[in-house]
């Protein structure tokens, strides 16, 4: 053996174990050996083998280390390799064959298309020269290469020839082999492609099955699976935009979850893996809302692009997947970095990606929508036109017939509306509706996102009904709701906001039937809003995305004349999880003695379900989990509805047991909503509805403004309060009072009327029990006429009736107590007269009840207290969390690394509570978001057994709250039935005697409950 042939066997043999291995410093060592062969070989005959092997391991590496120049290197080996071998010899074809793959692989590189052209050119010739399983083989690359080549041109035919050569090639190679998965799986993606191009649904339903065989054919240890896996995963995604068929959508994150697991971290596919997962992950989350699948649909996008080098050519396509997710976190969670880095990002996809680029659309599409989103953050008019110049050029860059065509249509016709609110133009208005007609004309029945493109259609219309008043166009516009709305396979949020659009335009056409039919259908949905699957802060999203809908719908009903519905949608639709918590602890004590394994199995659910829905975002498979739990809760709920006397368990109210509810005092409802204002009077006899013309939702909104202003003022702005209070009186108080033939304070000796006051919306804020005119004497004030307590639902006051307060087990007739008394707190300013009150408390209470004070008063020793205290009191500070009410705390001594918020206290099941005194700032305040909700530490003292709860709804200082604890605990009978609202209600009286014009020391003190 000369020298030349020796070289070559090495070369060869070295090869060979790095293409075994698949290591990088061994395909160097395979690349450098065959170069020494080349350059030894006496002709270029001789040195072909050689070439065409340089071939493959220069692609080889390149494909781990993204270096260009070893595609370009690979590329004239191949050719050289090619020239040197005659057509008719033996090895003519595979040398051919390699060359067009070092070809196409820096097509995928750079997107250099004539190097595609190329590619497809040999690999077709290589196919023709080919028989049997080689030929099947060369078909497979020719598959792909076409489908690359009817990608770019836009071209369905060629990707036709595509699928024809990998079907034949299927035909040719051994069944159940890697080859066979390999044709299928190309020949799925060609469909698929061809499907976008075409709308063809019978190829997308072929690629489907194609993909799944090609996965089906391979062991997951194959190096070829996670790939295939991932062609997979696309295509079921395509799959599941035409159809909206959501376990299509599941099946396309898990397979390109499974395939990253399985993929090389540092291999190139990883970041094309990568890529899909994170688009199926924020389809997902637009389907669900879990923000947990949101949060890792940023974090696989943004590995994706970090691992792409800056001249890849799919780094346009990860860019723009990156900025679809980023703004779509910035649509849910307001964080202004997200949009600014949305816009940076869709910006430098749009620059990257020439004109020519098959995702250039994409691109532009991108930057249109995030600059939109930019425009209304920021007011910005340069922006505003921006993208509207960008949307156009996106829809005329879009050819017809293209999947993308009506999205593209749907983010000019966004601009187009905008700009139209902007300028009251109308013939900018019918270009919006003529862009949302060509955009539904695009849209397939089934498609994923009609309902969406339907709603922006509706509104547009109204548009058109509110500037031209004609009726076609109102009923139009409510026959798109509707369509829109019909749907069940769409998230409930986009039901919920069709029903409502289709509701409000059906009032203002004075379909007044009509529009209770659609509020009705829109308040059924909300549950399903904050479903248990959720994690609790999708669950308050989802509730806070439909604010206000509840009084809305009661107006509805009241205007067509149903007040009892009015009642029940009020019920039905506010307090959602306070309700739910509620029906499930009072069902519980009856499903335990009627069916006790029945209860356990529940309660266990519960557990679960509520310890997973505070998870943290980023956990994996968080969302997944609460989504098998959610589902056994349902299962284990219409098992026990089926079970001897558990029909109703968990189920809404019905108006007899509301009504029954009413029997010891009236419960007024006041609800407020933009065209009608009412009080709606619930007692033993039945139902009134008393209209409040004087009062209307912006007088409410901006009083609850300039209140809050000024109870938060450093000193409180008494005037403000003063004449809120007298507002109040005027608006709504006297008119309840008249009714209720409530005229005067009682006559001496003579029992104080009560009422429950339930009041919505942002009239939470303000201190209806203290409403009066407090500057002129006379009894022109609620707390000279009644006794005042507050609920949140109807439900929530039986719940607190029903809780009783039972002798303790071992005779002795003291309650136990709890004393909180934080004077000191780290990182909170001093309350000085903290461990007083507490001490006056504990001498006024029969017992001996020990103060938890400083270190002593943790997380872990308060609640563990809690669960065996009759009554609890806290002298500390609390803070309240308007825009996140559910993480309101009581400030105990490791507040700052285990605060005790509303979630941590609502988690408590106790049945031996009976007063909970909450002498803390604001610890009955409502968050801005959520009002109707009832989300504060109040509510979660009711919601765990307290059947009194004292609270307040603003700060008061130490003297003034020592005041009322004595003047409470000196009223209290704790030898009998305890009143806490008649003991607060005397205090308020006493406080108010001595600062008659200082209503900020005693309007804040508010009781709830029985």
């Amino acid at each position: 053996m000369n020298q030349a042939d020796a070289l070559e066997a090495e070369a060869l043999r070295v090869l060979l174990h790095a293409l075994r291995t698949g290591d990088a410093s061994d395909l160097r060592a395979a690349i450098e050996s065959l170069r020494a062969a080349i350059a030894a070989a006496p002709t270029p005959a001789h040195a072909a083998h050689s070439l065409s092997r340089l071939s493959v391991a220069a692609r080889r590496l390149s494909e781990i280390t993204e270096r260009v120049d070893l595609l370009h290197e690979a590329v004239r080996a191949g050719h050289s390799a090619v020239e040197a071998t005659p057509e008719d010899h033996p090895w003519y074809a595979r040398r051919l064959a390699n060359y067009a793959n070092a070809l196409q692989r820096l097509y995928e590189r750079v997107r250099d298309v004539q190097a595609l052209e190329e590619a497809a050119r040999a690999h077709r010739l290589a196919a023709d020269r080919s028989t049997g399983h080689d030929r099947g083989v060369m078909l497979m690359n020719l598959c792909v290469s076409l489908r690359y080549l009817g990608g770019e041109r836009g071209d369905p035919e060629q990707l036709r020839l595509a699928a024809a050569a990998g079907r034949e090639g299927v035909a040719l190679v051994p069944a159940g082999g890697s080859d066979e998965a390999g044709l299928l799986s190309n020949v799925g993606l060609a469909l698929r492609v061809l499907f976008s191009m075409t709308g063809d649904m019978s190829a997308l339903r072929e690629s489907v099955a194609a993909g799944r065989d090609a996965v089906d054919l391979l062991a997951q240890d194959d190096p070829y699976w996670p790939g295939r896996q991932h062609n997979l995963g696309l295509t079921l995604r395509h799959a599941y935009e035409q159809t909206g068929d959501i376990d299509l959508l599941d099946q396309a994150v898990e397979a390109h979850r499974t395939a990253l697991e399985r993929a090389d971290p540092g291999h190139p596919a990883a970041a094309m893996i990568a890529t899909g997962l994170s688009g199926a992950l924020r389809r997902l989350f637009q389907q669900r809302g879990d923000s947990e699948d949101l949060h890792e649909a940023v974090k696989v996008a943004r590995l994706a692009v970090e691992a792409s080098p800056a001249d890849h050519r799919k780094l346009a396509v990860r860019l723009v997947n990156l900025g679809g997710a980023l703004l779509t976190r910035y649509e849910r969670e307001l964080r202004d970095a997200d949009l600014v880095e949305a816009i940076a990002v869709s910006r430098r996809a749009f620059h990257v990606t020439p004109a020519d680029h098959p995702d250039h659309a994409d691109a532009f599409a991108l930057l249109c929508t995030t600059l939109q989103r930019g425009a209304e953050a920021t007011g910005d008019a340069r922006m505003r036109k921006e993208a509207l110049d960008r949307a156009r050029h996106a829809v005329a860059a879009t050819p017809r017939g293209y999947e993308d065509l009506g999205a593209n249509l749907v983010n000019l016709g966004s601009a187009l509306l905008t700009e139209y609110e902007r300028t009251g133009d109308p013939s900018v208005l019918e270009e919006a509706v003529n862009t949302y007609d060509g955009a539904m004309d695009e849209t397939p029945q089934d498609h994923s996102r009609r309902s969406h493109r339907l709603i922006d259609m509706g509104r547009t219309l109204a548009r058109v009904f509110h500037a031209t008043m004609e009726p076609a166009v109102g009923v139009r516009a409510r026959a798109v709701f509707h369509e829109a709305a019909a749907s069940a396979s769409i998230p409930p949020a986009v039901r919920i906001n069709a029903y409502r659009a289709g509701a409000r335009l059906a009032t203002a056409m004075d379909d007044r039937r009509d529009a209770l039919h659609r509020y009705a259908a829109a308040v059924a949905l909300l549950p399903r809003t904050a479903a248990r699957s959720r994690a609790r802060t999708d669950r308050e999203h989802g509730i806070g995305e439909a604010e206000g809908l509840p009084s809305e719908a009661a107006s509805a009903a009241l205007d067509a004349g149903d007040p009892r519905r009015a009642l029940l949608l009020m019920e039905e639709g506010r307090g959602l999880m306070l309700n739910e918590d509620l029906a499930m602890r009072g069902g519980l004590a009856e499903l335990r003695r009627r069916h006790p394994d029945d209860a356990d199995d529940l309660i266990r659910l519960r557990a679960l379900l509520n310890a997973s829905e505070t998870d943290v975002v980023d956990l994996p498979g968080a969302a997944a989990r609460r989504r098998s739990l959610a589902v056994a809760w349902e299962e284990s709920l219409e098992r026990i509805r089926r079970l001897p006397g558990m029909a109703g368990f968990l189920l809404p109210m019905t108006f007899d047991q509301m009504r029954a509810e009413a029997r010891h005092g009236p419960v007024v409802v006041v609800n407020v909503s933009d065209h009608r204002a009412d009080a709606l009077i619930l007692t033993g006899s039945g139902l009134r509805v008393l209209s409040l013309p004087r009062l209307s939702a912006e007088d409410v909104k901006s009083k609850a403004t300039a209140f809050l202003s000024a109870v938060d003022a450093e000193p409180a702005e008494e005037d403000v309060i003063l004449d809120t209070l007298a507002w109040l009186w005027d608006r709504i108080a006297a008119p309840v009072m008249r009714v209720l033939a409530i005229n005067g304070p009682p006559r001496p000796g003579g029992p104080w009327p009560r009422l429950w006051w339930c009041p919505t919306g942002p009239l939470a804020y303000l201190p209806l029990h203290a409403a009066g005119r407090h500057r002129e004497p006379g009894h022109a004030a609620v707390p000279d006429r009644a006794v005042s307590s507050y609920t949140p639902t109807v439900r929530a006051l039986a719940h607190a009736r029903r809780a009783r307060f039972p002798e303790p087990e071992d005779g002795s007739p003291d309650p136990q107590g709890l004393l909180v008394a934080m004077p000191t707190t780290p990182d909170a300013s001093p309350i000085p007269g903290a461990f007083g009150e507490a001490a006056a408390v504990r001498d006024l209470v029969p017992g001996d009840a020990a103060i938890m004070t400083g270190p002593q008063a943790t997380h872990e020793s308060v609640l563990t207290a809690l669960a065996e205290a009759h009554w609890a009191h806290f002298a500390c500070h609390a803070c309240d969390e308007p825009t996140d009410p559910s993480a309101g705390r009581l400030l105990v001594h490791d507040h700052l690394s285990r605060p005790l918020t509303v979630v941590d206290v609502g988690r408590l099941d106790l049945r031996r509570a009976e007063l909970a005194y909450l002498s803390a700032c604001s610890s009955a305040r409502p968050g801005i978001r959520l009002t109707d909700e009832a989300i504060h530490l109040a509510s979660a003292f009711q919601l765990i057994g307290y059947r009194h709860v004292i609270s307040t709804l603003w700060p008061v200082s130490d003297r003034i709250a020592l005041r009322f604890a004595k003047l409470v605990y000196a009223g209290l009978d704790w030898r009998g039935t305890i009143d806490g609202a008649v003991a607060l209600h005397s205090a308020v009286r006493s406080v108010r005697e001595l600062l008659p014009l200082h209503p900020s020391a005693w309007a804040s003190h508010i009781h709830s409950g029985a």
